[in-house]
């Protein structure tokens, strides 16, 4: 057997398995989201005939004699690019415009958690991602695809916020640390008093009387209070004067803040209703709670480093759902400048559930595929990163210049008119190398016919 017939082969080899990446594009011309893959092709082994030279003082160099056997393909790439958008007019249909995808899954990962860690980057690369945002909530409450994978991102939680003074104004206050991000502190000194923003053990602690104007400061000194709830009430203009008659005053009963220690799945709350004093009956959403992280349970018999100092460790990071029922909405958006899941009842109100995560990795076309619309950050991949849209999520890093387009899906990345293209030029080479085989043939034939 020659050289040319090896390399024919190994050349009609490369050119079938070009056409395998171009059939599959062309196959999914009209698939919502898909990418499309490139092919090229490598020079394959080559035996050296003889070696090259540089030449000495009395003679000249010489270049080597190699012979080639043939190709193959070198790499297959996907292409990450974002494509056309397409209205579909279902309102939880959603485009990612620009680089990220969408974190999707099962309502517990690997470890058993209910909730990962923004900075866990272990368990986040052991996440599928997606370009696909065809969602809808289940009859769960749960934000989920088409597949019935459940969307992750992050929650809302109850807030409850510091008190007021004696003399019903807000105290002056200063900002918690990014280490210590879930407290306000109200005044200075001996007089300084710690409120928890969140009802983290599941201890209710005296609601917020906060009014409308004491939200706006908070705002201002970056406390982002949502699903505000306010009371209107009456009070004397002057305590002790009370034929100065009365005011109106707008009281803030309840409120939620986004919570960014860790991304969850996203469901719509719980609403439990109670028999008041009135023999009315009262709804309240009951928001869901992030009880605790991973801690290392130790052995205290023992010293550090000796054998079996570590016992056990504690159970990952749990959002538990409180008792009651699933919030049932009349219509759900998603919101395209920030992400925030929305929810409107049949009452008019008008609640926060939380927000969509994006994924974002240093090489977006390196993500591997896994199960048809699902990739996986593996090698390649680069860093993975969780953002939010336009930095939504306070402690949480922007997307950049990645938006939503809600509505709709991004189309196929197919283009046709390269691929017919591409399919023609591969069916010539494939055509050339079987030229190869079969003169190689006839030559063969030759010679051993040559006793004749």
């Amino acid at each position: 057997m020659t050289g040319s017939m090896y390399a024919a082969v190994s050349g009609l080899k490369a050119h079938m398995n070009a056409l395998n990446v171009i059939g599959n594009n062309v196959s999914n011309v009209n698939t919502t989201a898909y990418k499309a893959t490139r092919y090229t092709f490598n020079e394959a082994l080559y035996t050296t005939q003889r070696s090259g030279s540089d030449g000495t003082n009395i003679s000249g160099g010489r270049n080597p004699a190699q012979v080639g056997f043939g190709a193959s393909i070198g790499t297959i790439d996907i292409d990450m690019s974002t494509k056309n958008y397409t209205p579909t007019g279902q309102l939880l249909d959603t485009m990612i415009d620009g680089d990220g995808f969408f974190f999707v899954g099962d309502k517990e990962v690997g470890t058993g958690a209910t909730a990962v860690e923004v900075g866990d980057s272990t368990t986040l690369k052991g996440m599928n991602l997606t370009r696909l945002g065809n969602f809808n909530i289940d009859p769960n409450g749960y934000l989920v695809d088409g597949n019935g994978s459940v969307v992750w991102g992050f929650l809302e939680q109850e807030t409850y916020g510091p008190a007021r003074d004696e003399d019903g104004k807000l105290p002056e206050f200063t900002m918690p640390t990014e280490a210590d991000a879930t407290t306000v502190t109200i005044g200075d000194g001996d007089d300084a008093v710690e409120y928890e923003l969140f009802n983290v053990n599941g201890t209710k602690k005296v609601l917020t009387q906060l009014t409308e104007e004491d939200v706006e400061i908070l705002k201002k000194n970056g406390v982002e209070l949502h699903n505000v709830k306010t009371k209107n009430v009456k009070e004397p203009i002057d305590p002790a004067d009370a034929s100065k008659g009365t005011k109106n005053v707008s009281y803030v009963v309840s409120a939620t803040k986004t919570i960014s220690e860790a991304m969850t799945s996203i469901r719509i709350p719980t609403v439990v209703e109670t028999i008041n004093s009135n023999g009315d009956t009262v709804k309240t959403v009951n928001w869901p709670t992030y009880t605790a992280e991973k801690e290392e349970i130790v052995d205290s018999t023992k010293n550090p480093g000796d054998d079996g100092y570590i016992v056990q460790e504690a159970a990952p990071a749990k959002f538990e759902d409180g008792a009651g029922s699933r919030l049932q909405p009349d219509s759900v958006t998603i919101d395209e400048k920030s992400g925030a899941l929305r929810v409107m009842t049949s009452d008019g109100q008008l609640y926060t559930v939380g927000y969509l995560a994006i994924a974002k990795v240093t090489n977006p076309n390196g993500v591997t595929h896994v199960d048809g619309r699902y990739y996986q950050a593996q090698d390649g991949a680069g860093t993975l990163r969780v953002t939010s849209v336009k930095g939504s999520v306070s402690g949480v890093e922007s997307a950049g210049d990645t938006k939503l387009i809600t509505g709709g899906l991004e189309s196929s990345g197919t283009d046709l008119a390269t691929e017919i293209t591409n399919m023609i030029t591969v069916q010539r080479g494939y055509q050339a190398n079987t030229r190869i085989v079969t003169v190689t043939d006839s030559m063969l034939e030759e010679l051993v016919n040559m006793k004749r």
